[in-house]
């Protein structure tokens, strides 16, 4: 069984491989043809933490295991990350054991692409401005993303802690080759807006998006968690898309109370919905992350690290 670290899969699976890699996981769970339930929660109140499981099968792959993720408030405090993870792959048809992932960049990869492919999907091509919300891992991975789909020519990070979103702009800048800015909130129109925080309260106004507007919502995954504004929904000319329905309308704050029926990432891959109807339309991913991205990731970085047959 092999043990793939951090360094291992960046240094195996490119963004471009993973958002092709999303096209078919996505595709694979709107058809039925993949099996995955929803997201298992157990709460250790003692610990101020809770664990999630989230198992998989990909047919197609022949593959199947988790994602286990323990997340513990105090780990801030400790100087530790709030969430470690791992994935754990297995051969579908012999229950063997193949590898071990590490969880923190298989996420990173898996939501990053998941949102670039959305955007691909349904951003205007000509977009070339995006807004991101949030100053973490999460956040640098969407712009990442996002400049590998559109051709952006300035971005700008608002984060809560200034002195974080600095730090991503001086480090994403010349990776990037784009001007980054440091706000404070959206103060102008942009193309694009990612969301990318633990906000339990919505960080724009919907009156803040202009027509023709993309919105990716990756952070909040919880119903007491929301970070896109419930007006938003509410103005005509906004179509929303998310990445698995039951999950979304299950544990999404941001959808909660909200009479909704969207279509699923995968359905506009298949051609089975359509995404962006004009240019005006404000389009709307939302997703709360899908074990399927992991598993089909996992199994991608795994392939990719067997010796080439000769």
């Amino acid at each position: 069984m092999k043990i793939l670290n951090e360094r291992d899969i960046l240094g195996l699976v490119s963004l471009a491989d993973a958002i092709a890699v999303m096209r078919s996981a996505f595709a694979q769970l709107s058809s039925g043809a993949a099996a995955v339930p929803l997201r298992q929660r157990l709460e250790m109140p003692e610990q101020q933490a809770r664990l999630l499981v989230m198992p998989a099968y990909l047919p197609e792959e022949a593959a199947t295991g988790a994602k286990l993720i323990g997340l513990h408030d105090g780990n801030p405090a400790r100087g530790l990350p709030l969430a470690h993870s791992v994935v754990m792959l297995m051969d579908a048809s012999t229950g063997e054991p193949q590898a071990v992932l590490d969880g923190r960049s298989i996420t990173n990869l898996r939501t990053a692409a998941g949102a670039a492919l959305a955007t691909d999907l349904l951003a205007r091509r000509e977009s070339s401005s995006v807004a991101i919300f949030g100053a973490g891992e999460q956040a640098r991975w969407q712009l990442r993303g996002m400049c590998a789909v559109r051709r952006i020519r300035r971005a700008m990070i608002i984060g809560r802690t200034p002195q974080r979103a600095f730090e991503m702009a001086q480090e994403l800048s010349p990776e990037l080759g784009i001007p980054i800015n440091v706000r404070n909130h959206l103060d102008r129109p942009v193309d694009i807006i990612c969301t990318a925080t633990s906000s339990q309260q919505p960080v724009f106004d919907a009156a803040q998006v202009h027509p023709g507007t993309h919105i990716n919502g990756i952070g909040s995954y919880r119903r007491d968690m929301a970070e896109l504004p419930a007006a938003l929904f509410a103005r005509s000319g906004v179509r929303l898309v998310v990445d698995h329905r039951p999950s979304c309308l299950a544990e999404a704050g941001d959808l909660a109370g909200l009479d909704l029926h969207p279509p699923e990432i995968g359905e506009l891959v298949t051609g089975r919905a359509v995404g962006r109807t004009d240019d005006t339309e404000i389009t709307v991913y939302k997703a709360v992350g899908n074990a399927v991205q992991d598993i089909a990731l996992a199994a991608f970085a795994f392939r990719r690290s067997l010796p080439e047959k000769t």
